[in-house]
């Protein structure tokens, strides 16, 4: 008769078969030559060109058809915004989103990730992620959501999306109002 299992051989069995598994498809990946998707931007700091790629393509999946126009114009870039936000935030939480981007994009089936399907595809995948039992999921896919969308909001494409005329800047101040509007008329 066999001992039974205790909780470090599960986990064992569970860290190696992850291993093993990412083995495998990075394995196939140099068999059959098919390369990751990647988006080189001189510009980022915090991402990887792989990691660019995965919030490119959740933006733009989670964002529609006005975030794509302006993404496909060059109003808009997703990466470099999230890019940006983590600048500001401490080394270890860069480190993990790091980390979640790499999984988002990996913990998918077949040979190719997240970035490299199509727009459906990508959508489900994020709805899947949204509803997910998992924890872990349901925090990347907060993360992303609020990530790229503020940062679509925040730019000028988004503004016009909204129809927002702009920050308050270079207008003075009515008698009695205390802030300006960008939409207010120039008192001289």
């Amino acid at each position: 008769m066999s001992p039974p299992l205790r909780r470090r051989d599960f986990l064992t069995l569970g860290v190696a078969g992850v291993a093993g598994l990412a083995g495998l498809k990075a394995g196939g990946r140099w068999l059959l030559g098919v390369t990751p998707p990647a988006l080189p931007l001189p510009s980022l700091v915090h991402l990887s060109a792989r990691q660019a790629a995965t919030v490119t393509a959740a933006a733009l999946a989670m964002v529609g058809p006005h975030g794509e126009a302006a993404y496909a114009e060059g109003r808009w870039e997703p990466a470099a915004d999230v890019d940006a936000l983590l600048g500001r935030l401490a080394a270890d939480q860069r480190d993990q989103l790091g980390l979640a981007l790499i999984l988002f994009e990996e913990w998918t089936p077949g040979l190719s990730g997240f970035s490299s399907w199509d727009r459906e595809a990508q959508r489900a995948r994020l709805a899947a992620w949204r509803t997910s039992r998992l924890g872990l999921h349901r925090g990347v896919w907060g993360f992303l959501h609020a990530a790229c969308c503020s940062s679509f909001s925040g730019s000028e494409a988004g503004w016009e999306t909204m129809a927002y005329p702009g920050p308050c800047v270079g207008t003075a101040r009515p008698p009695g109002q205390t802030a300006t509007f960008a939409w207010d008329e120039v008192v001289p």
